[in-house]
């Protein structure tokens, strides 16, 4: 085993778990959800890396590149899980929003499973690569996969710029390093890919460092409520008083179904 396939295989086995403890941490919440699945496909594409990186064969390599064809996942999680971070309920209560998320995902996997010999394995000093595939519908693939990991990195920068509460400003902020990191590997991996600039992909490397910095908020700035959070938010379901909660900036952060109803609101509405 060469130590690139190593690192591939170490690394994921780091961002399963940063994942499954997140996900100890409160299962009930969305929050927590989204991000361990998110953590789920960095493991599952570093995995894939580590097979691709350490086959013995053409035959062997191919069989890993066909088996990564669920990667393009983990980037729309990653704008799904920032959204649920902004709390930005109006665009997440919307059907078009999951069908813009992960329609394009679900098209890059069917086409990669109906049109395997579109990239062949290259050998190369760290085990194996790949060049760009050939056609339209790569180009438009390549093009979706620049659009939205983009677009992931310009709304955490804006979810950070308009924050005005000190702790969820700071939470923003390593969720911003984090996903700086995941979108440079994952730009350099697509220019390697296109240009064959010979140099390996580290995007096992982006993965763990998203997932590390994202964690670190969790832990440390409590991102994801903990369940004593979700007795409370039970406590405040079951008051017939309105309450509502506000952060230093104004911010609703919770507000209980009497309230609701006296203000005559739907909860996404606030």
């Amino acid at each position: 085993m060469n130590i690139y396939a190593f690192t591939s295989l170490l690394f994921s086995l780091v961002i399963f778990s940063i994942g499954l403890i997140a996900l100890s941490n409160s299962p009930n919440r969305k929050l927590n959800r989204v991000f361990f699945l998110f953590a789920i496909s960095g493991f599952y594409w570093s995995f894939v890396e580590f097979g691709f990186r350490q086959a013995e064969s053409v035959e062997t390599a191919k069989f890993w590149l066909q088996g990564g064809f669920l990667w393009a996942f983990s980037i729309p999680l990653g704008l799904h899980f920032i959204y649920l971070f902004a709390r930005n309920e109006k665009v997440l209560s919307r059907k078009v929003t999951y069908l813009l998320l992960y329609g394009p995902a679900i098209a890059a996997a069917v086409l990669t499973l109906l049109d395997p010999s579109a990239t062949e394995p290259l050998k190369v000093s760290w085990g194996w690569t790949s060049s760009s595939p050939e056609g339209i519908l790569f180009t438009i693939q390549d093009i979706w996969i620049v659009v939205m990991i983009l677009f992931t990195q310009y709304t955490i920068i804006q979810i950070y710029r308009r924050e005005f509460d000190k702790k969820r400003k700071r939470q923003a902020l390593f969720i911003l390093i984090g996903v700086t990191f995941m979108t440079l590997t994952i730009l350099m991996k697509v220019a390697s890919s296109t240009w064959e600039m010979g140099i390996p992909e580290f995007t096992s490397v982006g993965f763990m460092i998203a997932s590390g910095f994202i964690f670190y908020a969790i832990q440390d700035f409590e991102v994801f409520r903990s369940t004593s959070t979700n007795v409370t938010e039970s406590i405040l379901g079951a008051l017939t008083d309105a309450v509502i909660m506000t952060s230093f900036g104004g911010t609703i952060d919770e507000i209980n179904p009497a309230a609701l109803t006296m203000l005559e609101y739907k909860e996404v509405e606030l």
